[in-house]
């Protein structure tokens, strides 16, 4: 990226892969791709990116997930992934802020997708209920 000749008003990390399996369960490699891709190459974007985003005043934009929030079945390790870039996020956030990049975590709300499905499977649909009764 050369900061002379481009602009970048955004960056939006949303990248997650993970093995869905019960912790006792993850081998070494499934914990480096789910941590590689989550954690080190969102600072490694980040840092790729900062000089654009300072000439902006732009804006970093990390997603996280439910998973961070309780107890999801074989999510375990994504959600500590997520949860390091969401601790990531507060302290770009204080780093970056003087500079005038605004650094901000996003936890979007449930959103019924084939997914989903997957990844809850028993739990999936009282998950679906509980929204509907919920909104």
């Amino acid at each position: 990226m050369a900061a002379d000749e481009e602009r970048l008003d955004f960056l939006v990390a949303n990248a997650a892969a993970t093995a869905l399996k019960p912790l006792l369960e993850i081998k070494m490699h499934q914990i480096d791709k789910t941590f590689a891709i989550t954690v080190r190459h969102f600072i490694l974007m980040v840092q790729m990116s900062f000089q654009l985003l300072e000439k902006t005043g732009g804006r970093i934009i990390a997603v996280s997930g439910a998973d961070t929030l309780g107890y999801i079945p074989t999510h375990g390790l994504l959600a500590a992934a997520k949860t390091s870039l969401e601790t990531l996020v507060r302290y770009l956030a204080v780093e970056l802020g003087p500079s005038g990049v605004t650094t901000m975590g996003v936890l979007p709300g449930y959103v019924d997708t084939d997914s989903i499905r997957m990844m809850t499977g028993q739990v999936y649909e009282p998950l679906k209920q509980a929204e509907i009764e919920t909104h």
